[in-house]
């Protein structure tokens, strides 16, 4: 609907952050609460709904996660002990995101937050840092959770009758799940060393498909549609996936384009298929 959450500083020195809203209509509204010292708005779902985090008193307090309506205002999601921050929410209203814990050596845990039955753990205590990235309209939520003490993080897929699962991406440095779409598709960051980065698309059907080589190409993947266009960056160069024509270069795509144009990352990509990138 063209509406668009984030944060934006409110002081003179540019330290202090409060999460708004904005819309054509209404432009920029403070969702700060009275009392609070600072809050940053993370996300954004169709009905106008934002969560993120916010000061649970003024000054350097702790964050919690929180959810905003029209409705009911800034509400705080609480904590398993300590800070809190939500990542994503649905058109049901279901958060997810990270909380740390009491627990020692318990980094954060991914969370799943529903009005019925508030804060609910993804993993066990026993996984050292967790986090939940995004969650779809079936309620499947995808994200990272560690298990050792290495903190090699590796992606996961939660499904409310399944529980969580990791998705093929052992045995890799490190591995993230960032974003799914209605269908189940799953895009997200592999390493197999700690400088070497490759985006990856996973399915239930499919399995894991890397973009490009490890060890010889760098890429990521930042956004996935409903139609299971996939967009990102591979080399330094933009491309878009579909499962049928495969990664292609967004360089060979623009009419007219000068010689000199070159796009170096393609960051999001709506329902429709239009795209956003940078480039030089």
């Amino acid at each position: 609907h063209g509406q668009i959450a984030g944060s934006a500083t409110v002081d003179a020195a540019g330290e202090v952050y409060h999460a708004y809203r904005w819309s054509k209509a209404s432009g920029m509204v403070d969702l700060n609460p009275p009392g609070s010292g600072r809050s940053f708005g993370n996300a954004i779902n169709n009905r106008g709904w934002v969560a993120g985090a916010v000061a649970t008193a003024p000054g350097r307090s702790p964050l919690h996660a929180f959810r905003w309506t029209p409705a009911s205002g800034v509400v705080d999601l609480g904590s398993f002990g300590n800070a809190s921050s939500a990542n994503a929410l649905n058109e049901a209203g279901t958060v997810v995101g990270y909380s740390e814990g009491p627990e020692l050596g318990i980094l954060g845990r991914a969370f799943r937050w529903t009005e019925a039955g508030g804060l609910q753990s993804l993993v066990s205590i026993s996984s050292v840092a967790s986090e939940g990235l995004d969650i779809n309209e079936a309620g499947k939520i995808v994200g990272s959770a560690s298990f050792d003490t290495s903190l090699s993080d590796q992606a996961f897929l939660w499904t409310p009758g399944g529980g969580l699962q990791e998705i093929g991406t052992e045995p890799s440095y490190l591995a993230f799940a960032q974003r799914i779409n209605e269908k189940g598709l799953v895009t997200g960051q592999y390493y197999s060393a700690p400088v070497d980065p490759n985006g990856f698309i996973w399915s239930r059907d499919s399995g894991l498909q890397l973009i490009g080589t490890p060890g010889t190409d760098t890429s990521n993947t930042g956004d996935v549609n409903k139609l299971g266009q996939v967009v990102g960056s591979l080399n330094g160069r933009a491309f878009a996936w579909t499962r049928t024509a495969g990664v292609v270069d967004l360089n060979t795509r623009i009419p007219g384009a000068p010689p000199e144009l070159e796009l170096w990352q393609a960051q999001a990509v709506s329902d429709n298929g239009s795209i956003a990138a940078v480039g030089n």
